[in-house]
């Protein structure tokens, strides 16, 4: 090798490294990372953890089986079971904000989800809020009017779905919370009478 190819060589070697160094001295991004959880799913996580604690006062081994979330993104009402789904417990939180003394509890609801014993929810595992969910429905079906967000477990995984009202009727879609993948309804739009509330 010539001394000029080596001194060639050198050089590309010097600028590599100083590139190299030029990059690891880049200050961290302050954005969070791909799989953090939406800011809005911590904070449902928290109001849940409450809400077990205020549920467990009807039951001691309560279960957290559904939670839905009205159109506002404002009232919150966590749905729990004893393990056995004989007494079903409803939690509704009026705000965020709102202290937890002047939530409302009520024991012995009459629900579906009575007689049917099944796993509670980990909202440990809650990656994706009901923000998101609601962006997805509406960016779907452009100028739908959100109805509500129900959060559930099926099959070991978290699931939401979104309701969403629409000139035709009201339309519906899922959102999966390990993926955050919206599935739109293929059902044609539901018509609801003006007194029907949606599900819980």
């Amino acid at each position: 090798m010539t001394q000029l190819a080596r001194i060639c060589l050198l050089g590309l070697l010097l600028s590599m490294l100083l590139a190299c160094t030029t990059a690891a001295q880049k200050p961290q991004t302050t954005e969070l990372p791909q799989n953090a959880p939406d800011p809005d799913a911590v904070k449902l996580a928290a109001l849940g953890e409450q809400a077990l604690r205020l549920a467990q006062e009807h039951a001691k081994d309560a279960l957290l089986r559904q939670i839905f979330a009205d159109s506002d993104l404002a009232k919150t009402t966590f749905h729990f079971t004893d393990q056995a789904a004989t007494n079903v417990i409803q939690v509704i939180v009026p705000a965020p904000d709102t202290p937890s003394d002047q939530w409302l509890v009520e024991p012995n609801v009459l629900s579906p989800l009575a007689g049917h014993a099944e796993p509670g929810i980990n909202l440990q595992r809650l990656k994706i809020g009901p923000k998101r969910v609601a962006q997805a429905i509406t960016a779907h079906w452009p100028g739908c009017v959100v109805r509500g967000m129900t959060l559930y477990r099926e099959d070991d995984r978290l699931t939401w779905t979104a309701f969403c009202n629409t000139p035709a009727g009201v339309v519906s879609g899922n959102m999966d919370n390990q993926t955050g993948v919206f599935r739109p309804s293929d059902a044609p739009p539901a018509s609801i009478p003006i007194t029907a509330t949606p599900p819980p």
